[in-house]
């Protein structure tokens, strides 16, 4: 073999070598790998600590417990209407569409919820596309509300998910000349389109703390006033930390590429960048309704539950903001969150208005 794997990093990033480890290899790359490992002792230590690096960063598929009973009573009251999921509205550059928001089994109930969505679709085009020309012919502003998502497509086929209490500001006159340059605040995942080398090669998301370059790729950035968190699973970015506050002509103080699987948190004026290999789902899973959990800790939980529904959460016993969870809860409704988390830690919630009391 003529690759030079100088660190695990590197090593774990082949895809061939992903292949081979996971069973899942050609003949040829089974040669290949065998040969490799056989041909020098380091080569032996390098592999044996990628296997440890990649079964402590491989996500473990748990389910909370004491759950299940608790969900299949909700899931019928969801049946019966009761429980009104998070919205998620789709929008395209000119057009916004609607999916339905509730899940019901009467034919009935879903007539009246297509609807129901009629209206907001109008009510939506009002009030996003004629204020974002007023306010700035030259870009589309896109926020959203707590409890909802909003799905973007750009022309050239680049596909967003805005989460919620999140702001995306992008161009709205758009030419095969148009740079792709957004700004985020909050959080959003990118699903980039590549083209071919011109101004719209790159595709760059800016935050307060810095900038984000790619190519073509699936990633999620977040920031909420806390820094800038950058999550990759598909492809390869670069991330650029800004050595001030301005959006123009931008210093940078550090840079660091990003691959599949890796998290870089980082904040405006650092100037080295380390990036963490994580479960990518814990960061990127919001987006298909579904909150996942790896051994985070519950303050952590709270904190995304109340970015996400607008809410105010206490905890009466502060230990308990240490206690780690493992699993996933359908991210559909506030109240079967918050139910599934009360029966995992064994203690009541209790809800009074915006405030939700652990305890």
């Amino acid at each position: 073999m003529k690759e030079q794997f100088s660190t695990i990093e590197d090593l774990l990033a082949d895809e061939s070598f992903q292949r081979w480890i996971s069973k899942k290899a050609s003949a040829e790359e089974e040669r290949k790998w065998s040969d490799w490992l056989s041909a020098d002792t380091r080569h032996k230590e390098i592999y044996e600590d990628a296997l440890k690096l990649r079964q402590l960063t491989r996500f473990r598929p748990e389910s909370l417990p004491n759950v299940a009973l608790e969900w299949a009573t909700l899931q019928q009251r969801l049946a019966h209407g009761q429980k009104k999921r998070a919205s998620i509205l789709h929008l395209s550059f000119h057009d916004v569409f609607s999916r339905n928001l509730y899940r019901m089994q009467e034919s009935w109930q879903r007539y009246v919820t297509l609807a129901a969505a009629a209206v907001l679709i109008v009510f939506l085009m009002w009030q996003y596309l004629p204020r974002a020309k007023q306010s700035n012919p030259a870009f589309q502003t896109i926020s959203t509300e707590y409890g909802q998502r909003v799905r973007i497509t750009l022309p050239e086929g680049t596909r967003i998910v805005l989460n919620a209490h999140s702001t995306l500001r992008y161009p709205s006159n758009w030419t095969k000349n148009t740079a792709r340059k957004l700004d985020l605040h909050g959080e959003a995942y990118f699903t980039v389109t590549s083209q071919a080398k011109g101004p719209q090669h790159d595709f760059i998301v800016k935050t307060v703390d810095g900038e984000v370059k790619v190519i073509g790729t699936r990633f999620a950035v977040y920031e909420r006033g806390r820094g800038t968190r950058v999550v990759v699973e598909k492809g390869c970015v670069k991330v650029l930390a800004a050595s001030d506050t301005g959006r123009s002509n931008r210093t940078f103080s550090a840079s660091a590429f990003l691959r599949p699987g890796y998290l870089l948190q980082f904040s405006r004026g650092n100037q080295s960048l380390r990036p963490q290999a994580v479960n990518v789902k814990v960061y990127t899973s919001w987006r298909d309704d579904e909150f996942v959990f790896d051994h985070t800790p519950f303050r952590d939980i709270v904190r995304r539950i109340e970015e996400t529904y607008g809410v105010h959460i206490k905890v009466s016993d502060k230990t308990l903001l240490k206690r780690s969870l493992s699993g996933s809860i359908e991210n559909s409704s506030l109240q079967i969150i918050t139910t599934a988390l009360a029966k995992a830690l064994q203690i009541p919630v209790h809800y009074e208005g915006k405030n939700i009391i652990f305890g």
